[in-house]
């Protein structure tokens, strides 16, 4: 199964269009092209996928690392006014 999913990843990805110079959208757009990739792949529904996609993330100790870095930054960003 993860085979086809990382084949049809990277058909996705192959076809995407140039978005931009910005690292964290870019992380983004590979992240939803994953997920969209395990929905084409899997033959489950859309919400059994987005559990486990859910479930692998907050799995993962770098991804919760990167979420609470990214929230404190937007945070003194917003107190600051910038």
């Amino acid at each position: 199964m993860a085979k086809k999913i990382e084949e049809e990843h990277g058909k996705i990805v192959a076809r995407a269009k140039d978005i931009g110079k910005s690292k964290a959208f870019e992380f983004v757009h590979y992240v939803a092209s994953y997920y969209i990739a395990m929905n084409r792949s899997t033959g489950k529904s859309a919400e059994e996928n987005y559990e486990i996609f859910r479930d692998g993330l907050c799995a993962s100790k770098l991804f919760t690392r990167s979420w609470v870095m990214w929230t404190v930054i937007l945070t003194l960003r917003r107190c600051r006014g910038v």
